[in-house]
């Protein structure tokens, strides 16, 4: 989308990941993503990190 807002770590270097989940699991994540990338005008690799560094504060890791 044209009006989306530039992030700050947009330009960033991208690691991959892979990991191996249940589907159960694997939708919830897609959603989840999907509900932060339309409310909140994120990118997918925004919404992705906004995720796992949720989790990863959670666990103190």
């Amino acid at each position: 989308m044209e009006n989306r807002k530039k992030h700050k770590h947009v330009d960033e270097e991208r690691e991959h990941l892979v990991v191996s989940l249940r589907s159960d699991l694997y939708r919830a994540f897609r959603r989840c993503a999907w509900m932060l990338i339309h409310e909140t005008g994120m990118t997918p690799h925004e919404a992705h990190d906004k995720i796992f560094e949720a989790l990863l504060k959670k666990h103190e890791c």
